[in-house]
């Protein structure tokens, strides 16, 4: 119940607040490249603790005629007035030659709009108070957000253990807040702060103190403050003795005699002011590159939460056991399935299950623990359940406990109980056992199955799971071949090449079950770690085996491992059919576009067909060089030389998208002809090759891209 209430506040501070932060984001993202730039003006300075005041009075007396200020900024920039040639200006000071570096500017035009929309949202005070109250709902977000991680990973203790692998919007989002909190709550307090100081909300007193002013006794101030001690310094207007000079030094304000440098007047700094200033420089990033760089990337994981936030919500709400189009009366169910399901996972493999019973003719009843209630006809209860946090029910489940205690079956059922996590949380499958536990110790209930614990959803063991549900029940229930749930072969690593110019690499692979059916087009899975989510490969048959083409990415789990294994090793994967990216048996000819390792399905297809005089390949790579691991396997196409274009993008300064339209009048020639455009590669240049095409198209034939699309003369497989 606690964590539900944890849950849905975070849920919806993020609703009420998400424009403000989307504004305030955007805007601060923009902000926080001005002190970045600022850092890099010709007129930043250092070494001014080694320049003290009297070098500097000196110095601009005997350059101008006279000087009004100066003044040391954040970026350690020297700005003075001062009179010269009759003119007053206002300029940037050189420390070694005191000459005049540059005019001072007025603050870029751009970054001032953007700071008046950061502070109030152009609605002067009251957009002011919006901002530190939304604020304030940044900072509850990152505390509920962080008390939500803290419990998701069994207690503040295992705040940093490993991030179990889900879907990418969830696995970053979690992974990135624990980076993130503690920026996001110096942004948030820092601004709360501001605002309550802009309405004087702060305790009242005075910035400034007189303060005695013995540690100068005897001494010439003007001698021991350094540039780098003070922000500002303001000259006498005349050589009469009232007139002092006036320093706004860091710990406070003085009144110095211009003759001999005695300290007449100190008015110390509260500790108020101290904080202030200290506020604002969190806040701005003003005057460090690092902090501003820092706030930048905030703002960024700000915008990311938001959307992978909103993300993780969404997918939350598709899997609902509302979703269910066939659902057995509870009353009249011989079958009840409860499922415990904190993220979804678990709901959409009981799903999975349900639907296979019914396949086979057997009345099933589906729901969540928190609705568990009397089944009249039941014989078998099934309950499949995650565990949240330091051992915890998940959010559906949290009152069978209770539930269970108070409602009494008419008949026994007979239980089984599978419990999911990941062995990466130190209370594995915790809630599973309790429940198990539960309905040991419950009368009117007998074990069916013992309990089982499954680790990262793996296939192995939920497969031995529904085969002992198989014979007991005498039917045969299958689950289907979702993106979690796998039924993996082993395949042995018979060649492979090494990494060439652009990362990239072969592997030929030969199944060991040697009735795999598979066709070029198919997708591997590889399932590189057991906590990892598997990758999909566009596949080749070839020689019998499986052709890889893959690219090794600097941050790629699953491509990393395929890099690393060797030559015999056996390696885990599924084919899974992909039966919409299948080479035409019709030889109406066939244009094949690929970029980079999209080339893979076409060396399978190229090598099957016999066709070869009305086939195109159309094929991008960057350099000579990089063609190097394909050669062996393109020599056996059954593709005319004329038909073979090879476009080398670091050499030629264009992609294969480009080549392809320079070729338009071939791809037209192919529709008429009733034949078929295939595009393996990248998502990137399918979407600008579609673009050119269909601008081509309605110029040329009159017709769109849609047209050929909907005729099956377009398919595509990009990633």
């Amino acid at each position: 119940m606690t964590v539900s209430i944890w849950r849905y506040s975070h849920l919806a501070l993020f609703l009420i607040s998400s424009l403000f932060l989307i504004a305030a984001a955007l805007s601060g993202l923009i902000l926080s490249f001005d002190p970045i730039s600022e850092e890099f003006k010709s007129e930043h300075n250092s070494g001014l603790s080694e320049i003290n005041l009297s070098e500097l009075i000196q110095s601009v007396n005997s350059n101008f005629d006279e000087t009004f200020t100066v003044e040391i900024d954040d970026n350690s920039f020297i700005k003075a007035s001062i009179i010269i040639e009759g003119e007053s200006k206002q300029i940037y000071l050189s420390p070694i030659t005191w000459k005049q570096i540059g005019n001072v500017r007025e603050k870029n035009s751009f970054f001032q709009f953007v700071t008046n929309f950061h502070r109030s949202l152009f609605l002067k005070t009251t957009g002011r108070l919006l901002v530190g109250i939304f604020s304030f709902f940044l900072l509850l977000i990152a505390f509920s957000g962080i008390f939500l991680l803290a419990r998701r990973h069994g207690g503040f203790r295992h705040l940093f253990s490993k991030v179990h692998k889900d879907e990418p919007s969830s696995y970053w989002h979690v992974k990135m807040s624990r980076w993130f909190f503690i920026p996001i709550v110096i942004i948030s307090v820092s601004g709360v702060f501001l605002s309550a100081e802009r309405f004087s909300l702060l305790p009242t007193c005075k910035n400034e103190e007189e303060s005695p002013k013995s540690q100068w006794s005897g001494k010439n101030a003007l001698d021991l403050i350094t540039l780098a001690d003070i922000t500002k310094l303001e000259f006498p207007f005349s050589e009469d003795e009232d007139e002092y000079f006036l320093i706004d030094h860091h710990s406070g304000k003085l009144k110095v005699n211009q003759f001999n440098g005695e300290v007449v007047l100190m008015k110390s700094f509260r500790n108020m002011h101290y904080l202030t200033n200290w506020m604002s420089f969190m806040h701005t990033g003003e005057g460090s590159i690092i902090w501003s760089a820092i706030l930048m990337l905030t703002s960024l994981a700000i915008l990311f939460f938001m959307i992978s936030g909103f993300s993780v919500f969404l997918k939350r709400r598709s899997k609902s056991l509302s979703k269910l189009e066939t659902q057995t009366d509870k009353t009249t169910a011989e079958i009840i399935i409860l499922v415990g399901s904190e993220s979804g996972n678990t709901l959409e493999l009981a799903h999975e299950l349900f639907n296979s019973f019914l396949a086979n003719d057997k009345k099933a009843y589906i729901t969540g623990l928190n609705t568990y209630s009397s089944y009249p006809c039941a014989e078998h209860l099934i309950i499949l359940t995650s565990t949240y946090g330091n051992g915890e029910a998940p959010a559906n489940a949290g009152r069978f406990q209770n539930l269970l205690r108070t409602i009494r079956q008419e008949n026994k059922l007979s239980y089984a109980v599978l419990g999911l996590g990941s062995t990466s949380y130190p209370n594995f499958c915790s809630y599973a056992i309790e429940v198990d536990g539960l309905l040991k110790r419950t009368n009117g209930f007998n074990e069916l199955l013992p309990l089982v614990k499954i680790n990262n959803q793996s296939s192995k063991e939920i497969q031995k799971w529904i085969l002992a549900l198989n014979d007991l029940f005498n039917i045969t229930l299958t689950l289907p071949k979702t993106s979690r749930i796998r039924y993996t072969d082993l395949f042995i690593v018979k060649e492979r090449t090494n990494l060439n110019s652009d990362d990239t690499f072969i592997l030929f692979l030969e199944p060991k079950n040697n009735t795999l059916s598979f066709q070029s087009g198919d997708l591997l899975e590889v399932l590189s770690f057991e906590n990892e989510a598997p990758r999909a490969y566009s596949l080749a048959k070839y020689n019998n085996g499986i052709l890889l083409c893959i690219k090794k990415h600097p941050f790629g789990v699953c491509s990393s491992y395929l890099a690393d294994v060797k030559l015999y090793e056996e390696i885990e994967a599924s084919v899974v059919s992909n039966p919409k990216f299948r080479f035409p048996t019709e030889g109406n000819g066939v244009m094949c576009v690929a970029n980079g390792t999209g080339i893979t399905p076409f060396i399978g297809m190229l090598n099957d067909t016999l066709d070869s005089d009305s086939n195109y390949l159309f094929w991008g790579i960057r350099t000579p060089k990089s063609l190097g691991i394909y050669s062996r396997y393109l020599e056996g196409l059954l593709i005319h030389e004329d038909n073979l274009f090879i476009n080398y993008s670091k050499l030629n300064k264009k992609y294969i998208q480009e080549n392809v339209i320079t070729n338009i009048h071939l791809v037209i020639a192919l529709f008429k002809n009733g034949g078929v455009l295939m595009i393996c590669g990248s998502l990137q240049m399918k979407e600008e090759l579609f673009y050119l095409l269909d601008k081509e198209l309605k110029s040329k034939v009159n017709k769109s891209l849609e047209y050929f699309i909907s005729k099956g003369q377009i398919k595509s497989d990009c990633y």
